[in-house]
């Protein structure tokens, strides 16, 4: 995955009042994308992403993508890419989102020094060695009812 100004543009429908390139430059980048098999994801938001301005002339265009290859999209298949408004640079902002949620690492167990001081604590305690678990953080909900309804 890459996501970057290529400063360069794929098809005339790209740019917007700026001088034509030639032919073999837009085949250039269309080579360049196609002979790595990358695929350009499409983009909500602003189309072009690219703004000047010269001599009162407005100049807009595609310059920033993101380029992704099929493995990339098979794994992060509800990617979705959005160009900003431009604020601050003449350059819109890319931003992407995989769609993915990481999984999050088990929470450690911490004891909390008031729960000994419950009449509960040493049952509850008893109760969890007794039992077959994998993960001590089962019994904090339990530990922490007790003292939350005194």
């Amino acid at each position: 995955m890459c996501i970057r100004d290529f400063n360069d543009v794929q098809d005339l429908e790209e740019m917007n009042g700026s001088k034509m390139k030639a032919d073999r430059c837009l085949r250039s980048f269309q080579n360049f994308i196609e002979g790595r098999s990358l695929i350009d994801l499409p983009a909500k938001g602003q189309f072009y992403t690219w703004f000047n301005s010269i001599e009162g002339q407005v100049i807009r265009e595609r310059l920033d993508r993101v380029l992704v290859n099929k493995d990339w999209l098979d794994i992060f298949s509800d990617s979705l890419v959005f160009n900003l408004f431009v604020v601050g640079s003449d350059h819109s902002p890319i931003v992407l989102t995989t769609g993915r949620k990481d999984r999050q690492a088990p929470r450690r167990f911490k004891f909390e020094l008031m729960w000994a001081e419950l009449d509960e604590c040493e049952e509850i305690i008893k109760e969890g060695w007794d039992q077959e678990w994998r993960n001590t953080i089962n019994y904090v909900p339990k530990v922490f009812s007790v003292y939350m309804n005194e």
